[in-house]
């Protein structure tokens, strides 16, 4: 057999540590390596940058003969360490892996891909040796078809996870009485193997949080509640919620639909996933699990789980979510939370949703343009999701798309909202809420006015007792720092009808990068972009706009069957608008000043 690897160790070092970083064995010597020996005499060397291993040893000394090259810090904590691995042949007992959390030879953690000793069988171990011992962890059957093989091992505080071609094979959250996986690193050789090993070095990680994005609630019912989650690599996870109490206790939800892998609860998590391999279902990046059987008007909270090795069960790790769901009687007053146009000012997004998190709104509409090239997936990390996480893991939040987002497929693999995703509608308590794609052609007969107008013929939008329209696009606008745009053309011809004619109350949109308000036609129209990209200006005036302002903002609608009490405030809490919708004066007359910037209205 021979086997070439290709390795680069990333390893993220506390404080006092952080000296020793970039780490570097070198490419003209072994010298920064200790060699050691079990059972077999190691034949290491280097040639042009590549370290080799050439015992030849064909099996004589047994199956616990290994040799390895171990370097790094003992102290060592945090560690990324990744190897390609390309085999040649198919020689019996051979073996070859990575060495992590090295205290000696009697002590520590080894992740190997191993041949069985008869012939035929393949397999990938971990294994934990304490005082001479070997502890087999866990091993799973097989070897990849292809001829070059990717392993990973990431430590991250308490949690390992083990990857192959960037799919996790384990994950596990140490139990208290482990030994840490702290300590030096290393090349692990065995059996009859010609092995050699190049690019090797160390620097800190490129993440310090498990998860890349999320959790974060997408869709929302009576009965029902969406979850997404992703990860910075495919690996095999889960998530259970229960009714917030005092003392909550984990419910189990045999009804629960969680997509798009069958789990029951009452599993034996270890059998499931070797079945999971033998099938060849793969762990991935990205979760979405939608609870069902639930209570209406209820808060639920739960946790992101991982597959935990030790003991094998699916175990909570740090990141927790909750939502309210939709209330049965349209009678229960709520909280509607608003805001858009976040990207590009990754730390004034953070400040606006940040201040609305503490508003604690039941529900939230983003009206667009929430990353600034929606083909990035590092931009919705980044701009979206992190600066975001605690309002999102906390509150079901629909996006009406914006331009930037580009009609990207990530967009919709994201976000499973109801409907075709970009164009829908929801009923919440008395508020029946459309989201609709402006992006979209919205002339007549075009497919998403044909939805509408057959959206406002249906029960739920007559029976609604409020209508709010979210869209990204307006179709007057009075910033944008262009003299030449006043809103959207197209909306203001094909869209803005319907809707005037159908009776909404409210309009909420964004795309100009500001605060205004004014009512015509019995219409409320709120333009809300300021969620951290660049601030527009006053450019033109439009006469029934009553409030502008160039500043970073969000609105709060307080709705129940009688009123909508609107506020619009900055992330440090001034009111910069304010307003009320009654039954009996459905347009936006009665207002409360005394809080409001002494420069509202049309500059």
């Amino acid at each position: 057999m021979r086997i070439a690897v290709s390795l680069l160790a990333l390893c993220l070092l506390s404080a006092a540590q952080a000296q020793e970083l970039p780490w570097a064995p070198g490419t003209s010597s072994l010298d920064a390596w200790e060699q050691v020996d079990h059972g077999v005499e190691g034949n290491w060397s280097l040639s042009c940058g590549v370290i080799m291993q050439n015992s030849q040893d064909q099996g004589v000394a047994g199956e616990n003969a290994w040799t390895a090259l171990i370097g790094g810090h003992p102290e060592w904590r945090d560690v990324t360490l990744r190897a390609t691995v390309k085999i040649h042949g198919e020689g019996e007992g051979d073996t070859v892996g990575l060495i992590f959390g090295w205290r000696d030879a009697e002590n520590h953690w080894r992740l190997r891909l191993e041949r069985s000793w008869t012939g035929g069988e393949a397999w990938r171990v971990l294994e934990h040796v304490v005082s001479g011992e070997v502890e087999e962890i866990a091993r799973l059957e097989g070897m990849s078809e292809r001829d070059q093989v990717e392993l990973q091992i990431d430590i991250t505080g308490n949690i390992l996870i083990l990857t192959e071609d960037q799919m996790a094979l384990w994950s596990s959250l140490r139990a208290h009485d482990r030994p840490s996986w702290a300590g030096r690193v290393g090349l692990l050789s065995g059996g009859a193997g010609f092995t050699s090993f190049r690019q090797i070095g160390a620097a800190t990680p490129r993440f310090d949080h498990l998860l890349a994005m999320g959790p974060w609630i997408s869709d929302i019912g009576p009965t029902h509640a969406t979850v997404s989650w992703g990860f910075h690599q495919p690996m095999l996870s889960s998530a259970i919620v229960s009714p917030e109490s005092p003392e909550p206790e984990p419910v189990e939800f045999p009804s629960a639909l969680i997509e798009p892998d069958p789990f029951l609860y009452s599993m034996e998590w270890l059998d499931e996933f070797r079945r999971m391999a033998r099938e060849g279902e793969q762990p991935r990046a990205r979760w979405e699990m939608t609870f069902t059987g639930l209570e209406p008007g209820t808060r639920y909270t739960g946790v992101v789980q991982l597959f935990n090795l030790d003991p094998a069960t699916y175990s909570p790790i740090e990141d927790a979510f909750s939502f309210m769901t939709t209330p049965a009687e349209p009678s229960v007053p709520f909280r509607l939370g608003v805001w858009g146009d976040n990207r590009t000012d990754v730390e004034a997004h953070r400040r606006v949703t940040e201040a609305l998190a503490d508003e604690e709104p039941d529900i939230a509409v983003n009206v667009g343009d929430v990353v600034t090239d929606g083909r990035n997936p590092h931009e919705w990390r980044e701009e979206f999701f992190e600066p975001a996480r605690r309002l999102l893991a906390s509150t079901p939040t629909y996006i009406a798309i914006g331009n930037h987002e580009r009609d990207d497929d990530l967009f919709y693999e994201l976000f499973p909202f109801p409907g075709r995703r970009n164009w829908f509608a929801v009923t919440y308590g008395c508020l029946r809420l459309i989201v609709l794609d402006t992006n979209q052609p919205v002339r007549p007969n075009s497919p998403q006015h044909d939805w509408l107008l057959d959206e406002i013929e249906s029960e739920a939008f007559q029976s609604a007792t409020w209508r709010i329209a979210a869209f990204h696009h307006p179709p007057f606008s009075e910033g944008w720092d262009n003299p030449d745009c006043d809103g959207e053309l197209a909306v203001r011809q094909h869209l803005w009808p319907v809707l005037r004619d159908a009776g909404v109350d409210i309009l909420l949109m964004g795309h100009t990068h500001d605060y205004e308000r004014g009512t015509l036609d019995g219409v409320v129209h709120v333009i809300t972009g300021g969620g951290g990209a660049p601030l527009d200006h006053f450019v033109q005036n439009w006469d029934f706009f009553e409030v502008y302002e160039s500043t970073y903002q969000f609105c709060l609608l307080d709705i129940s069957p009688e009123r909508i009490e609107f506020q619009a405030k900055t992330p440090d809490g001034r009111v910069i608008d304010e307003f009320t919708l009654t039954q009996e004066s459905p347009e936006a007359l009665t207002r409360s000043g005394s809080d409001l910037s002494a420069e509202e209205g049309n500059p």
